[in-house]
């Protein structure tokens, strides 16, 4: 009997994958870089053919009508009311490529978790260098830090809720401390409302032995202390204007002035003409959006506007029946992802039927409703590409 070690190749799906979350949040921080947006480009099409050519899921019925509910609506929306566009269509075929590719069981989580880590060092380093609060994307504001960070977080937790693996504090962690440092209110309450049901899932409903419990205990305390410490050193720091922390949420609360008007104006114009309730209302009959730029800062109010009703209705009764679904089935993580994704989409684009988010979108409303993937993961093809791991292979000679 001969033993012999022998190392698989590269997982190029699982890096593919890697590079298309670092390279988002790169491509919007350093928006000027040629280099960077060529990389971007290069990555976001080899991600949408290799979850064409190499995954092997089928679509389920869900997203068939979802997708034909879009284009008519897409159509219809560009025929009567004009704020969306044919190209909506383009980039939803690619970002469903994409989708197929986030779902396959065979990328490997560990490739996901560290492009967290990147996304995070990468958004705190430009934090710091231009100012904590400032703006360190070239055409939105510091608010979306936290809807960046989120694409990469969501994919994980939900896959390894979904593959029956670890649920991890750091990943969370380290997109909360991000969100913190870009002073964005909904993003800081919604992402440290996340962090919290992640440590009480790993030291309550995750049921580990008392030792395990205690050492989990001992991290997350010591991080929560760095970070008291931290945010007491910011406040107090003369060289940082620091009272910008207390002064955005108390003026403002969570969703502010400017947010309860679009609201409130949108509303009015749809009573007006059933035209409205039906294909959406033109950003050209709402007066704040020339000052706004055509940015309703609510997600399911922009799919209204840009897709109608019958898309939005079609999206929630999805939304319901997977919480539903999450209930019957005790999965609480994704949950909460779905909670924490819902009131941060209140308060800006966080995901848009045709837009570069769609895969998170679609990861949402449809993961949870193939039922492989309520069941531990079994890998059926085990000589695929993406087998990185070391085997450990026995051969019989005779």
């Amino acid at each position: 009997m001969k033993i012999r070690i022998r190392k698989g190749s590269l997982s190029w799906p699982s890096l593919l994958l890697f590079l298309y979350f670092v390279l988002f949040i790169a491509h919007n921080v350093f928006y000027g870089n040629l280099i960077i947006n060529i990389l971007w480009y290069i990555v976001l099409g080899s991600c949408f053919l290799m979850g064409v050519l190499w995954s092997n899921l089928s679509f389920t019925r869900d997203i068939y009508i979802y997708f034909i509910l879009f284009i008519i609506a897409t159509i219809l929306n560009v025929m009567f009311v004009g704020n969306a566009s044919l190209f909506d269509i383009i980039f939803s075929l690619i970002y469903l490529g994409i989708y197929n590719l986030l779902c396959d069981k065979r990328i490997k989580q560990k490739y996901i978790e560290n492009a967290i880590y990147l996304c995070c060092i990468i958004l705190s380093i430009s934090l710091i260098s231009v100012g904590v609060g400032n703006s360190v994307f070239y055409n939105t504001s510091v608010n979306f830090v936290s809807v960046y960070l989120f694409i990469p977080m969501i994919v994980y937790y939900v896959r390894a809720e979904s593959l029956e693996d670890r649920i991890p504090i750091m990943p969370a962690l380290a997109v909360t401390v991000t969100c913190i440092l870009a002073i964005g209110r909904s993003g800081i309450i919604t992402s440290a409302f996340f962090l919290l049901i992640v440590i009480i899932y790993n030291t309550v409903i995750d049921k580990p032995d008392n030792n395990v419990a205690v050492r989990r205990l001992i991290r997350v305390s010591i991080f929560v202390l760095i970070l008291a410490f931290a945010a007491y050193f910011v406040l107090h720091s003369d060289k940082i204007q620091t009272n910008v922390y207390l002064q955005r949420f108390t003026k403002y609360g969570l969703y502010g002035t400017g947010r309860k008007s679009i609201i409130d104006e949108y509303m009015n114009v749809i009573q007006k003409d059933i035209k409205n309730l039906i294909f959406g209302v033109k950003f050209s009959d709402l007066s704040l959006m020339d000052y706004y730029r055509n940015n309703l800062h609510n997600s399911f109010l922009n799919i209204h506007a840009c897709y109608g009703i019958f898309l939005l209705g079609y999206i929630i009764i999805l939304t319901l029946s997977n919480i539903k679904m999450c209930i019957a089935n005790k999965r609480w993580i994704y949950l909460s992802l779905m909670i924490m994704l819902y009131v941060r989409s209140c308060t800006d684009i966080v995901f848009n039927a045709g837009s570069a988010s769609t895969s998170v979108l679609f990861f949402l409303l449809w993961f949870i409703r193939k039922s492989e993937t309520l069941q531990t993961a079994k890998y059926k093809d085990k000589t695929n590409i993406a087998d990185s791991s070391v085997r450990l292979t026995i051969e019989k000679t005779y």
